[in-house]
């Protein structure tokens, strides 16, 4: 590191998790722009479809999965808490939409009244599709026990602290066996996921997480009960950090040992690809039956109508090489019989049952993936090592700043020779210091399937991150876990969002 030990700073711990470090590994000085740029990060102020559907489903699923575990033990949920998941999904929709731009193909936002009600109509369908054929056998093999726990790994680093949030944690009815819950929404489900589960770094990650406190937690149980103390007891006088004991020692009672994870249940669901339809067209439309399905065109004129049609007038699923049989036409579901109707008429059997369960294709849960006990302590240490690391370019990055800052905010009316000297050679000196801990990596500029980078304006068109920024084409990052938001919120960083 070029003059690095010139720079003396204090040094402070980091947050970092799994999202950042996949983003680092793509490209660092993505991961620099978005984490670490200005203390806060930056991100664009636009929205891909492809992510916010993934975040209003996992939104809804985890309202439901919490609800059922407070008051459906049983597993005896009704439509009523299905409304309430989808109405949870929609108000992160809406807020979302009201304050990012989504981010789309050219041309496609004179159709914004044709792909908001498409892509509402596909999230709303998969959470009400995973609800009705998933959820019961979910419940019915599992307790659960926690639902978006926020994990703060402060032991992973003397420097840095790894946040992580599993979907959910649950316990085996059978044999007691926590198994992790990692939900995952896709365009497609391919052989090479399969394959790509075995080394996913959520399952591993989550598993380290959730294991450290579990046996934290254990150890606790053990002292509470060796002491002969009963846990109501404790409410008032444990600190608040360690309240979720209580919860806890409900379910350490089942034990005899610490609790160990056994495996990683994963979950897809498939939401299909944004295609061109009719292909050369430029007008692109979801590719799931969820949003777009077949109906005789005889009926066509009476969509939307107060009648009732037979289920033999629709299909989920065209045959062959894609064409309709003759007098069939593709239409838009959310103006037809409505998302909720269809998800019920699908789901019993009703539309084209000799094509077999419709929810097969896009509801999908591999089998459970177990993992070694090396595997585990290869990625703790290996990943503690690369998070140091950009800890400590970041910490060199950060004095570097300080120094210009501080000559900045002095009076340069009557700036010395000397002091404008070394502005220059400061300013010069961090523009080093970032290439060097952070470069790019050109290769995830632009992707295979046509989506760039969203740091490409700024990396290869000349745009200044000042410029960037003023021109709102970006905007302060908005943290997933509680403790950086918190830790944002006290530093003035997210007022007015």
């Amino acid at each position: 590191m070029a003059e690095q030990n010139l720079v003396q700073i204090e040094s402070n711990r980091s947050f970092i998790s799994r999202s950042a470090i996949l983003a680092f590994k793509a490209c660092e000085y993505k991961g620099y722009l978005t984490y670490f740029y200005d203390d806060h990060g930056i991100t664009s102020s636009q929205a891909v479809l492809d992510l916010l559907i993934g975040t209003v489903v996992h939104r809804g699923l985890q309202h439901l999965l919490e609800h059922c575990r407070i008051h459906h033990p049983d597993g005896k949920f009704d439509n009523q808490c299905i409304d309430e998941a989808v109405a949870k999904a929609k108000e992160v929709w809406t807020e979302t939409l009201s304050n990012y731009e989504l981010a789309l193909h050219s041309g496609e936002f004179d159709r914004l009244d044709e792909i908001i009600p498409e892509q509402e109509c596909l999230f709303e369908g998969l959470i009400r599709g995973f609800a009705i054929k998933k959820l019961p056998g979910i419940l019915e093999e599992y307790e659960i026990l926690e639902v978006e726990k926020e994990e703060v790994f402060e032991d992973f680093s003397d420097l840095v602290t790894f946040l992580a949030k599993a979907d959910g944690l649950f316990l085996r009815k059978s044999d007691n066996k926590l198994v992790i819950l990692s939900i995952k929404t896709a365009s497609q489900y391919l052989d090479v996921t399969e394959r790509d589960i075995l080394h996913d770094m959520q399952g591993v990650s989550e598993w380290v997480c959730v294991k450290d406190r579990i046996v934290k937690n254990w150890k606790k149980y053990k002292e509470i009960k060796n002491n002969q103390t009963h846990y109501i007891e404790l409410e008032d006088e444990l600190p608040s950090g360690e309240l979720e004991l209580i919860e806890n020692y409900h379910w350490f009672e089942k034990f005899n040992s610490c609790p160990e994870i056994y495996a990683v249940q994963y979950e897809y669901l498939i939401k299909g690809q944004r295609k061109q339809d009719p292909y050369g067209s430029g007008i692109y439309k979801q590719n799931s039956f969820l949003v777009h399905s077949y109906k005789m065109e005889s009926l066509m004129t009476l969509s939307g109508g107060n009648f009732s049609t037979s289920s033999d007038d629709y299909k989920w699923k065209s045959k062959g090489s894609g064409r309709l049989p003759k007098g069939w036409s593709k239409i838009d579901i959310w103006n037809d019989v409505g998302i909720k109707n269809w998800i019920e008429m699908l789901a019993t059997g009703k539309i084209q049952s000799e094509e077999g369960d419709p929810f097969e294709e896009i509801l999908i849960t591999p089998p459970l993936v177990l993992r070694l006990p090396e595997e585990l302590e290869e990625w703790l240490v290996s990943t503690r090592f690369y998070a140091e690391r950009l800890h400590r370019g970041l910490e060199w990055i950060r004095g570097l700043e300080n120094k210009i800052k501080a000559i900045d905010n002095s009076d340069l009316s009557i700036a010395t020779i000397d002091k404008l000297s070394d502005l220059g050679k400061f300013r010069q000196q961090l523009k080093m210091a970032i290439w060097e801990e952070f470069p790019k990596n050109t290769k995830s500029c632009h992707s295979f399937y046509g989506r760039d980078c969203q740091f490409v304006p700024h990396c290869h068109e000349l745009l200044t991150l000042d410029e960037s920024v003023n021109s709102s084409l970006y905007k302060t990052r908005l943290p997933h876990h509680e403790l950086e938001l918190n830790n944002f919120i006290e530093k003035g960083y997210l007022e007015g969002k």
